[in-house]
């Protein structure tokens, strides 16, 4: 691709547009902003297909959740997106990579300094994306694995025979055995059997090791169609995770392909949210508030443990699922609440959910609960997850704390 970058900027801050501008225009790599400052100017320019990447500042104009995001994968598709996020638009990042976004940026200090290497790297990206695609499709096609491609892309990427042995690997590959392993690269490069290679660690007492063994194994044998797992690869220097994702070469050949997908990024920014999650706790917990989220796609839940403390339970007492509310409410209440909230989330009402039920405490007393919900949703306004508060509010509930 060449430069200058024609970069769409989605931005109506007029603090953040000088400052950016600045970053891009001093850095070595050209970049060429186009600025969508109105929501007028954001439809208009979407209708022009040549960027290299969209830079979205959030929260951007009126749109909620990954709206944004989502339209512009609609007007550009396989065009990078690149998200500048605060504190309070960190999740909608979160959510946007899972759909498709290139990566994210929080606003914090020395942000614009890193700002045109973030860039350049999801431009990179965006531009490898379909040489990868078709790499993996093609790569037993013919004898040279169309080496090019292959070595360009940034992820660990290995052939094996339909017995575990490997027929080729990538540069990256290559290079991660190299800088990482203490052992000598011959012994995970062509001709070595990669099985044997995952059964020496998995007997040395390595559980990923092992659990690995069993799913490429269970690749090559056709049980399985694909396999994928997380797991850690740490140095003395940083911390590490990877996924490895093995699939079969299909198309009338026998073995697998073996690809390690490098995720620190990811999980360290579930991590930070993790982080904000526990501190919002302790916030809400010396305010005598439980916290709680519900998944409404797989019905996976969290619970504070202000939450849990208000029913006399500790952490490990209440399962993170939906259910678990369920359980524990009144029965005499039971049937009407869980309408209520069902029928709630089904609507179209954008307007907060109050509710007062009872819940059962551990002593076996019930206490009287208010309830105060909002709906996050996807950008068509399907419902994806209630976010809520719970406050006892049985009469002295609380003496004891004052």
């Amino acid at each position: 691709m060449q430069t200058p970058y024609h970069v769409l900027f989605v931005n109506d801050s007029a603090s953040d547009s000088e400052k950016v501008g600045i970053a891009l225009g001093s850095c070595s790599e050209e970049f060429e902003l186009v600025e969508a400052k109105t929501l007028g100017d954001f439809e208009t320019y979407l209708l022009q297909p040549d960027y290299a990447a969209v830079l979205v500042n959030l929260p951007v104009f009126d749109f909620q959740g990954t709206q944004a995001v989502a339209r512009i994968q609609s007007a550009l598709p396989g065009t990078p997106i690149l998200l500048l996020t605060g504190p309070d638009t960190e999740w909608v990042a979160l959510e946007a990579m899972r759909i498709g976004a290139s990566g994210y940026l929080p606003k914090q200090p020395g942000y614009l300094e890193r700002l045109p290497r973030c860039l350049q790297v999801a431009i990179d990206r965006g531009s490898l994306f379909e040489m990868k695609a078709q790499a993996e499709r093609e790569l037993i096609r013919s004898q040279t694995f169309n080496r090019a491609i292959l070595d360009a892309l940034t992820e660990h990427i290995a052939v094996l025979d339909q017995n575990g042995v490997i027929l080729t690997v990538n540069d990256a590959w290559v290079r991660f055995a190299e800088k990482n392993g203490p052992i000598d690269t011959a012994d995970v490069g062509p001709g070595t059997n990669y099985l044997d290679v995952c059964a020496k660690a998995a007997d040395c007492g390595d559980r990923q090791a092992r659990m690995a063994l069993e799913g490429i194994q269970g690749i090559l044998d056709g049980a399985i169609d694909s396999f994928s797992m997380e797991y850690p690869c740490h140095s003395p220097e940083e911390q590490r995770w990877f996924i490895i994702s093995v699939t079969p070469i299909g198309e009338g050949f026998s073995g697998a392909v073996v690809v390690h997908t490098d995720i620190t990024d990811r999980r360290i920014a579930e991590e930070s949210l993790h982080q904000t999650r526990v501190q919002l706790d302790f916030t809400l917990r010396a305010l005598s508030i439980g916290y709680w989220e519900w998944d409404l796609q797989t019905g996976e839940a969290y619970y504070s443990a202000e939450w849990k403390l208000q029913l006399g339970y500790d952490e490990t007492e209440v399962t993170n699922h939906r259910e678990s509310w369920k359980a524990l409410l009144h029965p005499e209440d039971r049937e009407s609440v869980v309408a209520t909230m069902q029928e709630w989330s089904r609507s179209s009402l954008r307007t907060p959910l109050s509710a007062l039920y009872r819940m059962l405490h551990k002593d076996g007393s019930y206490r009287k609960i208010l309830c105060k919900a909002s709906i996050q949703r996807d950008s068509t306004g399907k419902p994806l997850r209630m976010i809520g508060v719970h406050v006892d509010v049985t009469p002295g509930a609380h003496e004891s704390e004052d």
